[in-house]
């Protein structure tokens, strides 16, 4: 029953309270959630590049694992890889630095290492049984076999390495990285079949710590970017309107 006190027509004052969630301030919060998973992706390479940089050996080179490599030839290869660059001949050694391959053989006697241009190599080993490694099942190298018979001559007695190291022991080849196509070979030094040996490869990568440092400072950019989009937009959503119903009539 009403209150006959109570004037007729109206209603008591009261409010409704909405989230201003404005075409604009949408925007602002998924930009703001795209930017910040760019910038997490980004610091977190560049924390991993920084911890892999800490990893570096005694002479400033970053190396892989040994790897085992085996083959029932006189030599193993790698397949023919090619560094080239418009911007300079020098471009090469400025991102890779200077790159090196550590090789032991499990045998007692000495192994060769060496680098050359991939045409020489082709030519020296075009009638030698040799194998190449063409890819890895895990960690395990697979190749790709070439059938024949032994090198003609000793693989230090030829001209055309780029560089070379033969000896007992761990040998370490060093190379200045260079413009061309190039071929890693391993053998025993006398050129008996087989070949096994442990093998890593590492290069100095001198721009590694210029890498570091845009990743790192981009990303903490665009952090601070996609949190101020991200408060800005949530907190101007959370304002409420207040308003009034209109008069019953």
């Amino acid at each position: 029953m009403s209150d006959p006190t109570e004037p007729q027509g109206k209603v008591r004052a009261t409010t409704t309270e909405r989230p201003r969630w404005t075409t604009g301030r949408v925007i602002a919060v998924v930009a703001g959630s795209v930017l910040l998973l760019v910038s997490l992706g980004l610091i977190a390479g560049g924390g991993a590049l920084a911890v892999a940089a800490a990893q570096r050996d005694d002479d400033g080179y970053l190396v892989t694992d040994g790897v085992t490599i085996s083959a029932s030839g006189h030599a193993i290869t790698s397949e023919s890889f090619t560094i080239e660059t418009d911007a300079g001949a020098d471009v090469p050694g400025m991102l890779i630095g200077d790159a090196k391959l550590v090789v032991t053989s499990v045998e007692e006697g000495p192994v060769f290492v060496g680098v050359a241009p991939s045409a020489d190599v082709t030519a020296y080993l075009a009638d030698v049984r040799h194998s190449t490694i063409d890819g890895f099942d895990g960690d395990t190298p697979t190749y790709d076999a070439v059938d024949g018979g032994p090198p003609a001559s000793l693989p230090a007695e030829t001209g055309f390495w780029t560089a070379s190291t033969s000896g007992t022991g761990p040998q370490t080849l060093t190379w200045e990285v260079e413009s061309g196509d190039w071929t890693l070979v391993v053998m025993n030094a006398d050129g008996h079949a087989p070949v096994t040996a442990v093998a890593a490869i590492g290069a100095t990568l001198p721009m590694l710590g210029i890498a570091i440092g845009v990743l790192l400072g981009v990303g903490g950019v665009l952090l601070l970017v996609s949190l101020a989009l991200l408060i800005g937009g949530l907190l101007s959503a959370s304002r409420v309107e207040r308003r009034e119903p209109a008069p019953a009539r």
